[in-house]
C-alpha cells in the first residue's frame, strides 16, 4: 500500500497549517492561556501599551491602555513610540508581538485588526497577505514568515528568525 500523495503546493500548505498550529500550542503553553473555544484564536496577556482593535472604517476609536491605567506621559530621555496597525482582515494569521522591554503584547491568531504603539516593537508575522502600516504607509513583507522591528527612527527592518519573538 502506498502512502498518501499530494502535490508540492498542497504539501507545503499542509507543512505550513501544522507549523502554526504547533507554534499556537506552544505559545499558549508558554502564556498559561487556553484557546478560546470555538473561535479559533488564543487569548492574549493585556499589554501595557496596545490599543484595541479598529472598528470604524476611515476613523480610529482605539484607546490606549498603559499599565497605570491613565495617559502616559513622555518620560525624559525616552525614544518616541511607533503606531502599527496590523490588519489579518483578508486572512487571518499567526502574529506575536513584543515590546522594547521584551513583554509579549500579543500572540495567537489575529482575524481582523489590532493597533500597537511602542518604543521599539518586534513581530512575527505568519502570512504575507496581512496588512502592517506604520504613519500610513504600507510595509511590504518579504515572505511568510515575515520578522519585522519597527522604531520611529528607523522604520521597518528586516529581523532575522532567531531573533523574532515566539519563535
Amino acid at each position: 500500500m502506498r502512502g498518501l500523495r499530494l502535490n508540492p503546493e498542497d504539501a507545503l500548505i499542509l507543512w505550513a497549517a501544522v507549523a502554526v498550529g504547533i507554534a499556537i500550542w506552544l505559545v499558549a503553553g508558554r502564556l498559561g492561556a487556553e484557546p478560546s473555544v470555538g473561535s479559533g484564536v488564543a487569548r492574549s496577556r493585556a499589554p501595557a501599551h496596545v490599543t484595541q482593535p479598529d472598528r470604524g472604517a476611515g476613523t480610529s476609536h482605539a484607546a490606549t491602555a498603559t499599565a497605570t491605567g491613565g495617559a502616559s506621559a513622555p518620560v525624559a530621555g525616552s525614544v518616541a513610540a511607533v503606531t502599527v496597525r496590523v490588519d489579518a482582515a483578508a486572512q487571518p494569521t499567526f502574529l506575536c508581538v513584543e515590546d522594547e522591554q521584551g513583554r509579549t503584547l500579543f500572540a495567537g491568531m489575529l482575524a481582523g485588526s489590532k493597533t500597537f504603539k511602542s518604543g521599539r516593537l518586534r513581530m512575527n508575522i505568519g502570512l504575507s497577505s496581512t496588512l502592517v502600516t506604520v504613519g500610513g504607509k504600507t510595509v511590504p513583507l518579504a515572505g511568510s514568515p515575515t520578522g519585522l522591528e519597527l522604531t520611529k527612527a528607523n522604520g521597518a527592518q528586516p529581523l532575522a528568525p532567531q531573533l523574532r519573538p515566539c519563535g
